[in-house]
């Protein structure tokens, strides 16, 4: 969950299984690509861009354990 401009929260939620990534802000796709490069395990990583700060209200990763 992040803050807008207006002072409003917008939920984002990143869905990442396998070799599938999807988007969604407020619910609704944004973005949706398969075959994503990279590790099958590792760090997450945040990153915003724009010249205020940006603010994370709060991130969950949901799934299986990794062993």
């Amino acid at each position: 969950v992040v803050p807008t401009s207006s002072g409003d929260w917008q939920e984002l939620t990143v869905c990442a299984y396998g070799d599938r990534l999807a988007v969604h802000i407020d619910g609704r796709l944004v973005a949706e690509s398969r075959d994503v490069p990279g590790p099958a395990a590792g760090r997450v990583v945040l990153q915003a861009r724009g010249p205020e700060p940006t603010v994370i209200g709060s991130v969950e990763f949901l799934g299986p354990p990794l062993h």
